[in-house]
């Protein structure tokens, strides 16, 4: 049998090089260029030892084990043992992830028998593996990406509780740590909600007005509104978008409840902006909330977000 031992070592580097950005890329680490260069070329010498006599003793699980621990610091550093855990963790899904799309590509491209693909060796094509590289990184940045982002969202979205005129309406906001919008009169900060929530705590008249006239003409057709008291309470709020400026047409709630950790947020020093369409695409949250709304409030008690 012939081992090319360049080719096996100049595989195992870029296929190390990828399973180490894409560890990175889930744990949220910040990754350098050389370690995970220098990590990728010591797993691919870890390879070569098979072809020695004694190198049964590196492939036990326990070597492979510390050889996993070894690069993995290579490749990112050592801060702590929990982290250090959470890394290799990481590693080994990443891997088994990639190795199984990558297996599962070749096994349907193959045309032999499963049982014949078990006991005979079988030829590869290099477009064929090459291909299930690509495919499998395709689907492991998809998930990571998706999980990420939900993860993100969990953290960032908050029950809420909006009251006014002695209604209530309950929804889900997120906190948008660019929101940097402030009424005219009183800088206070504003909360964005959407119209079809937002018609559960106000009056017939101005869920009418609201409802049957355009958004971008509400602030000129405010007289048309026949709720007096809600129009007291009506603010204008600039904004500046890409390339244009505008206003938000807001009011003044009678409190908004924020659920944290912590307990219940309650606050006064509020606007409500009204939007006319949908925030966010799968449903997650209906409103964007303002990050000075967690310094202005007050907390009145403690909150179980389990329930």
């Amino acid at each position: 049998m012939v081992v090319y031992g360049d080719i096996i070592v100049a595989v195992n580097i870029v296929m190390n090089a990828i399973i180490l950005w894409l560890t990175a890329l889930a744990a949220g680490i910040t990754g350098k260029a050389w370690r995970i260069a220098a990590a990728s070329i010591i797993g691919a010498a870890y390879v070569l030892i098979s072809v020695f006599e004694y190198s049964i003793i590196f492939y036990h699980p326990v070597g492979k084990g510390l050889v996993s621990v070894v690069i993995v610091i290579i490749a990112y550093g050592y801060s702590s043992i929990r982290m250090l855990f959470f890394q290799v963790g990481v590693f080994y899904l990443i891997s088994f992830i990639l190795g199984g799309a990558i297996w599962g590509w070749l096994y349907f491209l193959q045309q032999n028998s499963p049982v014949l693909l078990s006991t005979v060796s079988v030829a590869v094509q290099w477009s064929y593996l090459f291909t299930g590289i690509f495919l499998g990184v395709g689907l492991v940045v998809l998930l990571v990406r998706r999980c990420l982002s939900r993860m993100y969202r969990k953290q960032t979205v908050y029950p809420v509780t909006i009251e006014y005129a002695g209604k209530t309406v309950a929804t889900a906001a997120m906190l948008d740590t660019g929101n940097g919008l402030y009424t005219i009169v009183g800088r206070k900060p504003v909360m964005l909600v959407e119209l079809a929530v937002i018609n559960a705590v106000l009056s017939p008249m101005a869920e009418e007005f609201l409802t049957g006239c355009q958004a971008e003409n509400w602030l000129g057709n405010l007289h048309e509104c026949k709720d007096i008291e809600w129009l007291g309470r009506v603010e204008v709020v600039p904004y500046r978008a890409v390339g244009n400026k505008s206003m938000l047409l807001a009011f003044r709630p009678g409190s908004l409840s924020i659920t944290t950790d912590s307990g219940i947020l309650t606050v006064d020093h509020v606007a409500v902006a009204i939007y006319s369409g949908t925030l966010s695409n799968d449903g997650t949250y209906h409103a964007l909330l303002h990050p000075d709304l967690f310094k202005s409030g007050k907390y009145e008690g403690e909150a179980n977000l389990c329930a």
